[in-house]
């Protein structure tokens, strides 16, 4: 039979290879999979406590609330994550500009820019 440590060192190492796994994942899947450890987390906590609220608080409750509470959180987790996923705007990345812009001349302070020659020529 499986002790729990090695249930854990088997839940952690999985966490592991996904997290060194996700190199090649776009945002979107990288932000599912984060929602997806984040549910996972939570979801497990919700389990325990409840199975840990059963009146008898057996073992079996807890055999069933909490591994159930952790699929179900990670499930949830991602599918939120994926869904609700925006793009950054592609503005926010630096030195971008939108195509066909030309580029921009600074004006004065006081208003337009001058047209024609620069005074004295």
């Amino acid at each position: 039979m499986m002790t729990s440590w090695n249930r854990l060192w088997q839940i952690l190492s999985v966490l592991l290879v996904i997290g060194l796994c996700g190199c090649g994942m776009s945002d979107r899947q990288k932000a599912a999979a984060d929602d997806a450890a984040i549910g996972f987390f939570a979801g497990g906590a919700v389990g325990c406590t409840a199975a840990g609220l059963v009146a008898n608080r057996s073992s079996t409750a807890f055999g069933i609330g909490c591994p159930l509470g952790m699929v179900l959180g990670a499930v949830i987790g991602g599918t939120i994550g994926y869904v609700t996923y925006n793009a950054p705007p592609t503005s926010a990345v630096p030195g971008a500009m939108p195509p066909g812009a030309p580029p921009s001349t600074a004006a004065p302070m006081g208003g337009s820019a001058p047209s024609g020659p620069p005074p004295g020529h």
